[in-house]
């Protein structure tokens, strides 16, 4: 039963060799003591599993007259604090002598080696400075054990201060003891199984007889190179385990490093993008930003060009320069497997300022074009594949445009009978229209493709590249698809009553079927002027008209 006494409960504790305080107090005291003078508490700490007072003996026996621990009690743990260093005293005597006799015995043997050696038995020799390394190891273990226990009776023990220890230290230190006992049994093994050999020669027993009286030892018994090896593979397959673990753990440290940098490094990465994408978008005018704007709506409201540009990019190619052109692009493949053509903003070429046309201009008429082309109607929304505004997170602001299943980077000459004769005649006369009303600025050879043949035997058109367009000067480069219309004469040129339809409803439109938002009141003024001539002429102008038309618009709205 737990003695129970009015202050000071550890002390039953103690008394009671429990590990858990089970006094009066509750648990209200547990690893405190009062002193006898009153009010000072003294941390106690563990002995042998069991509570002890830290202090006991350096104080007074008094006993304050209201309180405080009572004299007999305080008397009874000097006693027993007395009888436990006794003890201990004991116990460091008894080691000490272990250790001496260890040593005194591990001497005889070398000595008896040394005596056989000389005597030419080595076999003998062998065994007794085995025997002499088993004796010196023993001695050496009660040496570390009493100089362990000297050195816990200077400090307060911390009997958990082992389970603390760092696992990678305790997995080098046991792979190090194994390797080196393994070493050391399996060099015993092997001079014991040569000993074993001669042993078994020797049928008259003089090696034993000799041994015995030069030692004082029997000899081993048959086997024991054997039993000994095996102990030595045994622990070498341990070593070998934990050396494995370490490595494993190592290696696990490793990846867990390598991750954490790959994610640092994109963390990184993706700050720079977005401080670029926040500078570039700081840099957009205001009257730029609400074409933009004005774009967005219109893909958003176009179930094809709102379904595209919410797919992601799952891979992208850098085009060659060969194949580019002056802009930067890339081939890309989105989520639902869309093929397609991406031109970031941040890549639109220099010259575009010859065009009058801005890197966010660029943008914007890919888009519009498409938009224009679908408002346009039937013949004409399927000249421009599907293009659409987006903000990529690698590449920021740009356009991607998809892929129309045309061949990719054939110059096309339509002069002459090789292409004039291959490509659907009405789309040519709806393509010269279409880069008519758009102003295109730069409709040479590598700025549209033709499509496969289809079962007329007949190929198709699509046009690409329509960042310089919407004209409003007087530039222009390359005219060709309407060079060829105006080549044919009258009769080629002249408009249809489809085209005047097509241009109608343009013209009695307020906002160019929602262009005019998409390019600016100053392209929209110039694209309305060339609407209304080719109307008033009934025909579809030519490239000199282009210019002057464009320009004297531009001018006007300014």
């Amino acid at each position: 039963m737990p003695v129970k006494v009015r202050q000071g409960c550890v002390n039953a504790c103690y008394y009671a060799r429990s590990r858990e305080c089970d006094c009066a107090c509750g648990g209200a005291n547990h690893q405190r003591a009062f002193t006898p003078s009153g009010g000072v508490t003294r941390v106690i700490a563990m002995n042998d599993g069991f509570y002890k007072l830290s202090d006991v003996g350096n104080e007074s026996d008094s006993v304050p007259a209201a309180g405080g621990i009572p004299p007999e009690a305080l008397a009874k743990v000097a006693e027993e604090a007395s009888k436990y260093r006794r003890f201990q005293d004991r116990k460091d005597a008894s080691l000490e002598q272990s250790y001496l006799a260890h040593q005194d015995i591990a001497d005889d043997f070398n000595r008896a080696a040394d005596r056989l050696e000389d005597a030419g038995d080595l076999s003998d020799a062998v065994r007794a400075r085995d025997r002499a390394d088993l004796e010196a190891g023993q001695a050496q273990d009660r040496f570390a054990e009493l100089n362990r226990r000297r050195e816990e009776a200077e400090s307060p023990a911390d009997p958990t201060r082992e389970f603390h220890r760092q696992r990678a230290e305790q997995l080098r230190a046991g792979e190090a003891l194994h390797r080196k006992e393994a070493d050391r049994l399996e060099a015993a093994g092997r001079a014991h199984k040569a000993a074993d050999e001669r042993v078994m020669a020797d049928a008259a027993g003089g090696a034993a007889a000799r041994y015995e009286r030069a030692a004082g030892i029997a000899p081993p018994e048959p086997g024991t190179a054997t039993r000994l090896q095996a102990q030595a593979d045994d622990l070498a397959a341990q070593a070998a385990q934990v050396r494995q673990e370490r490595e494993r753990r190592d290696k696990r440290a490793a990846e867990s490093r390598e991750a954490d940098r790959k994610a640092r490094e994109a963390a990184a990465d993706r700050d720079r993008r977005d401080a670029e994408r926040a500078a570039q978008f700081d840099k957009i005018r205001p009257d730029e930003r609400q074409r933009l704007e004005a774009v967005v709506a219109a893909q958003r409201a176009n179930g094809t060009a709102a379904h595209m540009a919410a797919q992601s990019v799952v891979d992208r190619t850098a085009l060659d320069e060969a194949a580019q052109g002056v802009n930067a692009t890339y081939k890309v493949e989105l989520a639902d497997g869309t093929i397609g053509y991406q031109k970031p903003a941040g890549g639109a070429a220099g010259n575009g300022a010859g065009y009058q046309v801005t890197a966010i201009e660029q943008v914007t008429h890919e888009a519009a074009a498409y938009h224009l082309a679908q408002a346009m109607g039937e013949g004409y929304d399927g000249l421009v594949p599907p293009t659409v505004i987006v903000d990529d997170p690698e590449l920021g602001l740009g356009s991607i445009q998809q892929h129309a299943g045309a061949t990719d980077a054939i110059a096309v000459t339509i002069y002459g009978d090789q292409w004039e004769n291959q490509i659907h005649e009405d789309q040519l006369r709806h393509a010269a229209l279409f880069d008519a009303v758009i102003g295109h600025q730069d409709r040479h050879a590598w700025n549209w493709r033709v499509t496969p043949k289809d079962s007329s035997g007949r190929r198709g058109i699509a046009l690409i590249d329509n960042g310089y367009a919407f004209a409003r000067s007087r530039v222009l480069n390359k005219t060709g698809i309407v060079d060829w219309r105006n080549q044919g004469g009258l009769a080629r040129t002249r408009l249809d009553a489809s085209e005047r339809g097509v241009l109608r409803k343009l013209a009695d439109s307020d906002d160019l079927c929602g262009i005019h938002q998409m390019v600016g009141e100053q392209r929209a003024a110039a694209m309305r002027e060339r609407i209304e001539f080719m109307l008033d002429e009934d025909r579809v102008m030519d490239e000199a008209e282009i210019r002057l038309v464009s320009e004297r618009a531009a001018v006007a709205w300014a």
